[in-house]
This record gives C-alpha cells, sequence and structure tokens, in this order.
C-alpha cells in the first residue's frame, strides 16, 4: 500500500514512472516484509513468545508444518531474492536506494535478532515507524523516478503510524507472556494505561499526515478520515479495559490490521480521484 500509494502520488505530480522499476521495486518490498515476519516468529518461537495457545506469529512453527530451521532458510532466502529485485532500481538511482536497502536489510535483520535485538529492548515501534513509513516511501520514489520529491514523505508519515499503531496493539496483547520471556517492549516500558494512550496518539499521527497531504495535492486527501469512526471503536474497545490481556482485546491486533488496510485502499483511492481530475 505505501509504495502504490507512493506511485499514484508521483503520476499526481506528473513525475515519469519507470514502471520496471516500480514492479520489481514492490516485489522486492513483499519479499523484505516476507523476510522480516518469519525472522519475527524464529525468534519468538525461540524466545517462548510466540506458543501453540497464543494469538502471534503465523503458528506455522507451532502447527509444526516447518521446523524453525526450515523457517530461517525460507527467511534467508526471502531476503536475497528481495535483493536481487532491487538490484535494477539501485543501478537506476544508486546511491538513495541503495543506502535504504542498506538500512532495510540491517533493519530486517536486527528487528528480531542479532545484532540489534530492536524489538526486544523497547525499539521495535521506532524501527517500524521508519521502515514502514518514511524510508520505504523514500527508497520507492527514488527507484521509480529517480528522485526524491518532499511532499511525498508524508505519504511515509501517514502509513508508518497506522504500521506501528498494529505493532502496539500485538504488544499490549503480548505484555504478560513478554514479561515472562524477558522481552522489553514500548507498551511494557510504558505501562498499558499510557501504551493505549499511545495507540491515539499513532492515529492521530495518520490524521495529521492527512491533512498535511490535503493541504499539498488536495481536499480529496482527506478522504481516509472516514475511517475515524472505525478507529474511534478500537480506541474504545482499549479504554473499557484495565490490562492487554483481558479477552474483550483479543482481536485488537487484527482490528488494527484491518485499519492499516482500509487506511491504505482509503488514500490510494483518494490520489487516484486527484489523478483522473487532473
Amino acid at each position: 500500500m505505501p509504495a502504490l500509494a507512493t506511485v499514484l502520488l508521483l503520476i499526481l505530480l506528473d513525475v515519469p514512472i519507470n514502471w520496471g522499476n516500480t514492479i520489481s521495486s514492490i516485489l522486492a518490498l513483499l519479499l523484505l516484509q516476507v523476510a522480516v515476519n518469519i525472522f519475527n516468529d524464529v525468534a519468538d518461537y525461540k524466545k517462548l513468545i510466540d506458543l501453540p495457545d497464543s494469538l502471534g506469529g503465523s503458528g506455522v512453527i507451532q502447527q509444526a508444518w516447518l521446523t524453525s530451521r526450515q523457517m530461517s532458510y525460507l527467511a534467508w532466502s526471502s531476503l536475497f531474492l528481495s535483493g536481487l529485485f532491487a538490484l535494477p532500481a539501485i543501478m537506476y538511482a544508486p546511491v538513495p536506494v541503495l543506502i535504504c536497502a542498506l538500512v532495510a536489510f540491517f533493519g530486517v535483520l536486527g528487528y528480531s535478532g542479532w545484532p540489534f535485538y530492536f524489538k526486544y529492548k523497547g525499539l521495535g515501534d521506532v524501527v517500524v515507524w521508519l521502515l514502514c513509513g518514511p524510508l520505504l516511501v523514500f527508497g520507492m520514489s527514488s527507484a521509480v523516478s529517480g528522485v526524491f520529491w518532499e511532499p511525498v514523505l508524508f505519504v511515509g508519515f501517514y502509513f508508518g503510524f497506522a504500521a506501528t499503531a498494529i505493532l502496539n496493539a500485538n504488544n499490549m496483547n503480548d505484555m504478560k507472556i513478554d514479561l515472562a520471556s524477558g522481552a522489553t517492549t514500548l507498551a511494557i516500558k510504558l505501562g498499558f494505561t499510557n501504551a493505549r494512550l499511545l495507540q491515539i496518539i499513532y492515529y492521530l499521527g495518520v490524521v495529521l499526515s492527512s491533512c498535511a497531504l490535503a493541504w499539498f495535492f488536495g481536499p480529496w486527501l482527506l478522504l481516509p478520515l472516514i475511517a475515524t469512526p472505525l478507529v474511534a471503536l478500537q480506541c474504545k474497545k482499549l479504554y473499557s479495559v484495565h490490562t492487554g490481556c483481558d479477552d474483550s482485546l483479543k482481536d485488537i491486533r487484527f482490528d488494527a490490521a484491518k485499519t492499516h488496510l482500509l487506511l491504505g485502499i482509503l488514500l490510494c483511492i483518494a490520489i487516484s480521484i486527484s489523478v483522473w481530475l487532473s
């Protein structure tokens, strides 16, 4: 979604698009997402965070469909293929894309593994916001147009905040398990009460980013705000309990993921309408 929104916004700006790089870059991003999720699955399994009866992870290891070693091979394969698909963009705009690729490489490896273990040191939110937001948009803009257009950065802020809302919801669900395994997330550092407030701040960041985009590109970019009632319902659910382990919150991470998808679709529709009207 961030990549698609970036390309649509560049079209709105009447920027020439390298469509070959667009396709290869989107494939590279998808494979990066696969890699970081699988690495995270393996790391959480080894730390006894994602247990057979827990909500986290894909469940592939817990169901014995694949071993943790096989999953690691799959993650490394995805990371390698991602690098291959990124090569055309690196050749097209070497400096910006290579910088983004290297940061993404170490971000994927270090999110839940060596050498940084960001996730377990309370830095997961920062890394997710950067990698799934501004860095992704900066790299995508450079990969498909050869240059970076500053107003497009607000697309990165928009998706970065929406992505960290998913992570924060997940961390609130897992506070008890994370504490028992010795993992330290930002939600644990803040406590459940403040983590709930952080969720509101993340969604407020989405709203402000949408307003900034509307300022630069027209009022249709406010279309994603129609999802506000759904966000309000999610926050109301959070404030109806006093702990992240409450059964009523078991779906909160999925609610946040669906909200991210909806916000992405609405933004892409809004930009597409603006392109059509222009």
